[in-house]
């Protein structure tokens, strides 16, 4: 309602429960942002990686595991915890600059493909399995 209340409904669409993965590869690249909104400390929230591997920009908290990988004004942008106010503010800032959205994906983009590809992510833990077992990294 509130969106309709504010002559957004042309601007904002609420998917709902999505389990195709190629529905969310397109939407997600289609998006000018991820909101990201949770005020739980989440471990990883793998929805983040998701979004810049598409080269969408992320607005969060950055709490807990989000700051591995969220950082503010080179791949999105951090609002202060809890603040709603901040956090539409800061989406603000990328609905209304695309240019900066775009920067900010593409930044996001090339830290998916170097730090989460699959290839590296496969690599990184069988560095830790290995050094479980032998006690090194070899």
């Amino acid at each position: 309602r509130a969106v309709d209340r504010h002559g957004l409904s042309g601007r904002i669409r609420f998917e709902g429960h999505i389990d195709d993965r190629d529905r969310i590869r397109e939407l997600l690249g289609r998006a000018r942002l991820l909101a990201l909104p949770s005020l739980i400390p989440e471990s990883f929230a793998l929805a983040g990686i998701d979004a810049l591997a598409m080269g969408t920009p992320v607005v969060s908290f950055g709490l807990g595991g989000v700051g591995e990988w969220l950082r503010d004004g080179a791949n999105g942008l951090v609002a202060a915890d809890g603040d709603a106010a901040d956090f539409a503010r800061q989406m603000g800032r990328l609905i209304d600059d695309r240019g900066l959205a775009a920067e900010m994906g593409a930044r996001g983009h090339r830290l998916a493909l170097e730090r989460f590809s699959e290839g590296n992510s496969v690599d990184a833990l069988l560095a830790v399995y290995r050094e479980a077992i032998h006690g090194d990294r070899t």
